[in-house]
C-alpha cells in the first residue's frame, strides 16, 4: 500500500517578514520556496526553515544586529569587548 503525500502550498503565506512569493528550485531534495522580504530583497529558503521559524527575514535582520560589531566580529559597548568579557578574557594593550 502506498500512501500520497498531499503538496503543500504555501505562496501567499508569511513567516516573519518573508511572504512567499511562489516554489522555486528544490534545495537538494527538500522543496524551496521564493520569498519577497520586507525590505525588498528576494530569497529562496526550504519550507522546514520557513515553518519551524528559523528562518524569518532574507538576512536584513541579522545585519541589521551586527551593526554594533567590529570588523572582526567582536562587539564593543563603551570600548569593552564583551566576547573577552565572557570568556574571562583580558588583552593588555
Amino acid at each position: 500500500m502506498s500512501y500520497s503525500r498531499k503538496k503543500l502550498n504555501l505562496t501567499g503565506q508569511r513567516f516573519g517578514k518573508l511572504t512567499v512569493l511562489g516554489t522555486a528550485e528544490n534545495i537538494g531534495k527538500r522543496t524551496a520556496w521564493w520569498c519577497l522580504c520586507d525590505c525588498g530583497r528576494e530569497t529562496v529558503i526550504k519550507t522546514s526553515c520557513l515553518r519551524s521559524g528559523h528562518t524569518t527575514s532574507c538576512g536584513c535582520l541579522t545585519k541589521r544586529a551586527d551593526s554594533g560589531r567590529s570588523p572582526l566580529g567582536l562587539t564593543y559597548v563603551d570600548g569593552t569587548c564583551v566576547e573577552m568579557l565572557a570568556a574571562k578574557t583580558v588583552r593588555r594593550g
